[in-house]
């Protein structure tokens, strides 16, 4: 598109990022069903996202790749932090700030890995990295979840 039909649409290419980012992170967030015990459904939501993010893998690589990611994921993670952190708190006897520090704590390492898995740090599939954001997230929820 020419620029003058670009700024028609948008004031700024920030803007297209806000709505892009505004979009995947509701998008996300529909897959984050909880089961009625406090508990959402991790597996079902990491499939979801490794999936949105591997069938628009271009346009997210570009965007990591430009530095933008952090903003792109950071509505993402917000509401994701506080689903754990509200997992976490209803099923722990840990204080709210262990709680908020493991939350975040897995959310950003999540983060990192799709963001590397984007620009090709990791050469692996898809199924594979569900399988380790999830792994790694499950070993970290066990050290503050009761039994």
């Amino acid at each position: 598109i020419n620029r003058k039909t670009f700024y028609r649409h948008y004031s700024s290419i920030y803007e297209v990022f806000d709505e892009i980012e505004t979009t995947v992170s509701e998008e996300i967030m529909s897959m984050c069903k909880t089961d009625g015990k406090g508990y959402f459904e991790i597996d079902i939501f990491f499939e979801g996202m490794t999936s949105l993010l591997f069938q628009n893998r271009r346009l997210y690589t570009t965007i990591v790749r430009q530095k933008a990611g952090e903003n792109l994921f950071s509505k993402v993670k917000g509401a994701v932090v506080g689903l754990f952190f509200d997992m976490l708190k209803a099923n722990s006897a840990c204080d709210e700030k262990t709680l908020r520090i493991y939350s975040e704590y897995i959310m950003n390492g999540v983060l990192g890995i799709y963001s590397e898995w984007l620009t090709g740090a990791f050469d692996c599939s898809q199924e594979y990295i569900t399988h380790l954001a999830y792994t790694i997230t499950m070993n970290g929820l066990s050290g503050v979840m009761e039994k």
